[in-house]
């Protein structure tokens, strides 16, 4: 049983209601109102927001583009190069454009689902690429100059020993 604005088993079963005067009322009212003087604007105020999320869309698929995606997925081989100063750790164009690629297209999908937890994945590849590679490179050009160091003490010991 619903609400049934006290209708009378006849009014329900045709669905009659002229002669429910409350109801009538109630249907007067609603067609002598007034257009809201806001129409307009709440329509204007969804157009703007529609055109603002399609900007915001393209400058998201623009920021994840292959290109700009690009120096992150070389910094684990420029953390290697830095630590080993071996070739082998030198990408090919076609593997960073692959690489680059593939990336893209998952961050984008990524950010579709949870942008949140993109954002911060890019804040910290990013701050590891710039800090990361300088730390790495800090750490090798320190253990050049201890095993410079022990070298120099070494000869000296060396020389005085003889």
């Amino acid at each position: 049983m619903g609400f049934t604005f006290n209708k009378t088993d006849d009014e329900q079963a045709t669905g009659d209601t002229s002669s429910n005067p409350a109801l009538q009322e109630v249907k007067t009212k609603y067609k002598e109102r007034k257009p809201r003087s806001d129409a307009g604007k709440t329509r204007n105020r969804k157009q703007i927001q529609e055109a603002e999320l399609q900007n915001a869309a393209m400058e998201i698929d623009a920021m994840l583009s292959p290109e700009n995606m690009e120096a992150l997925v070389c910094l684990p081989a420029d953390i290697g190069l830095a630590l080993t100063g071996r070739d082998l750790w030198k990408l090919k164009e076609k593997e960073v454009s692959t690489l680059a690629a593939t990336s893209a297209t998952t961050a984008k999908y990524f950010w579709k689902h949870d942008p949140k937890w993109l954002a911060l994945a890019m804040f910290a590849a990013n701050f590891g690429m710039v800090y990361g590679t300088r730390f790495v490179i800090n750490l090798r050009e320190a253990k050049a100059e201890r095993a410079e160091k022990k070298k120099v003490v070494a000869e000296k010991f060396d020389r005085e020993a003889e």
